[in-house]
């Protein structure tokens, strides 16, 4: 006599497929998906000037950008909402308007307060601060493998009026020989001392950024 087949996993399966219909609860993270909020009139504004020193040709695609963090974790949720692991600290990236003064040389506008602090997570307000503000420079922006050079100023500098220098070689621009990378990111060094004698002025190209403090 045949034995008739539990009905038991194939409860299991229609109350699974059920549940999957009806939406599952999302994970943590997705529970407390915000939206950082821009501050509609910010008021510290300070002016950076970028400068390019012997560049190796022109650069097609230049994207500044201000980066600023959530530098104080307390107003984030605990690990246990985040299945036993910290949340990652709040990030944004925005644009900065650049204007062009002479052949190398750029100007634009970066505020401290871009950021709204609010309490975004109901567990009281997050403080944003300036990280740094960079600039995403390639010879067009548009070829394979080409060599993505971002230099950078630190938010620290920017809002001491000082100036950050950053060297590059100039033998990756405008890309790098091995066309399997769509792009090479090079970050440069900001001490000269570290590349070494080997490696002439001539070899290298800088970007410098300057602050001029606070703007009017």
């Amino acid at each position: 006599m045949r034995r008739r087949p539990s009905l038991r996993p194939m409860a299991a399966i229609a109350l699974t497929l059920m549940f999957t219909a009806a939406g599952c609860s999302p994970p943590a993270q997705e529970k407390h998906a915000v939206e950082y909020r821009q501050n509609p009139n910010p008021g510290q504004a300070y002016r950076i000037t970028m400068r390019l020193d012997n560049p190796p040709g022109p650069f097609g695609s230049m994207v500044a950008l201000a980066q600023y963090d959530v530098t104080e974790t307390q107003c984030l949720p605990p690990p246990r909402e985040n299945h036993g692991h910290k949340w990652p600290v709040p990030t944004e990236d925005v644009p900065i308007e650049l204007t062009r003064v002479s052949d190398h040389e750029y100007t634009g506008i970066v505020y401290v307060d871009r950021m709204l602090d609010e309490d975004y997570y109901g567990r009281g307000v997050c403080h944003w601060q300036l990280i740094k503000a960079r600039v995403h420079l390639k010879a067009t922006g548009s070829a394979k493998g080409e060599t993505l050079f971002i230099p950078g100023i630190p938010g620290a500098k920017i809002i001491g009026a000082q100036a950050e220098t950053t060297f590059f070689a100039r033998k990756v621009y405008p890309g790098v020989a091995d066309a399997e990378l769509d792009e090479f990111v090079d970050m440069g060094v900001t001490d000269r001392a570290r590349i070494g004698p080997a490696i002439g002025d001539d070899d290298l190209f800088s970007v410098t950024f300057t602050s001029s403090g606070e703007a009017p």
